[in-house]
């Protein structure tokens, strides 16, 4: 499942859900993974969730952009126009390998 913001929908209250998605191939980076999840414009960073065996929902992913924009909805799952995931643990070690090192760039600017 996946919730978001869309920018077509500015003034109304909420969120947008979308329920019964599933990954359909990984790559072209490792932790990045095409889903044929209905994202749009504005839901980019917005949760994709996965239901887990006791009922629960955990945060698997982050939506990121599609590959590229279509006009209308695709009538099957296409990886030309895939819309994409990153797995959070991947974004995770991103984010806390960029955090250490401007840590250390700001300890060594630091005057003794």
């Amino acid at each position: 499942m996946t919730d978001g913001i869309p920018q077509t929908r500015p003034t109304q209250p909420g969120i947008t859900e979308e329920s019964g998605c599933k990954a359909r191939d990984h790559g072209p980076v490792a932790g990045l993974v095409g889903v044929d999840c209905a994202f749009e414009i504005g839901m980019s960073g917005g949760p994709v969730l996965e239901r887990q065996s006791d009922g629960h929902w955990l945060v698997v992913g982050l939506i990121q952009q599609s590959m590229s924009g279509v006009d209308g909805i695709l009538p099957a799952y296409s990886m030309a126009h895939r819309n994409q995931m990153v797995y959070v643990t991947a974004f995770g070690n991103a984010l806390d390998n960029a955090l250490r090192s401007d840590s250390r760039r700001a300890l060594a600017a630091r005057p003794r």
